[in-house]
């Protein structure tokens, strides 16, 4: 049995996100020529064009204009528990691969523990090292795994694949950041918004530091 942290971990971006953004968003207003560059420069890496997209992006985003957001996407791999992947895979407009208990037979367990006080650390590990016990007599005894997942716990640890675009992120990250959201997932879904923050799709997410 063994115990872990949460983590998340960015695996993919849309390239050039920010200037995706202000291509699509002027398509809306006809206003395309004002993207002429001649600037001799990859793309996305001339500071002009950028700091033009950023104002641009920066006004649709004063202005609630959020739909233009949905054309870039980035994709996590999330490290928690299952008791968490059911309230994160609630947001219906994602795209997910999970680690599956049905097909995965556990040799060693991993958990991820919860925030218990001392006194009740001594009870939750004794539990859980009868489960594990539990589940490998049962898999011992040629139980298949679909059918001895059955005493698993909530802290399971689980892994998943996360894709959204970025105004579904705004709302998930708006939604799980917030004081009532549960505590551990609060603190996964900071280190997305740290990811983010610290990423060239940054300023899409800058107002949500404040959560």
């Amino acid at each position: 049995m063994n115990f872990m942290e949460q983590q998340a971990t960015l695996l993919s971006m849309t390239p050039n996100p920010i200037l995706l953004i202000e291509r699509c968003g002027r398509v809306c207003y006809k206003s395309e020529n004002r993207m002429k560059c001649d600037h001799q420069t990859p793309t996305g890496s001339c500071p002009e064009c950028l700091y033009r997209a950023k104002t641009f992006v920066r006004r649709l985003l004063k202005l609630g204009h959020e739909s233009v957001l949905e054309h870039a996407h980035a994709t996590f791999h999330l490290i928690t528990d299952r008791g968490i992947s059911h309230e994160i895979v609630r947001h219906r407009l994602c795209s997910y691969s999970q680690e599956s208990t049905r097909y995965c037979k556990y040799n060693d367990i991993d958990m991820i523990m919860p925030e218990i006080s001392d006194h009740t650390k001594p009870l939750f590990d004794d539990t859980m090292r009868q489960v594990e016990n539990t589940y490998s007599q049962m898999i011992s005894d040629g139980m298949p795994p679909q059918y001895a997942r059955s005493v698993l716990p909530n802290c399971l640890k689980t892994e998943l694949i996360m894709t959204a675009n970025f105004r579904q992120w705004r709302h998930i990250l708006s939604l799980r950041l917030d004081d009532g959201a549960h505590p551990q997932i609060r603190s996964l879904m900071f280190q997305v918004l740290d990811i983010l923050l610290n990423s060239e799709a940054s300023m899409v997410f800058t107002d949500l530091c404040s959560s």
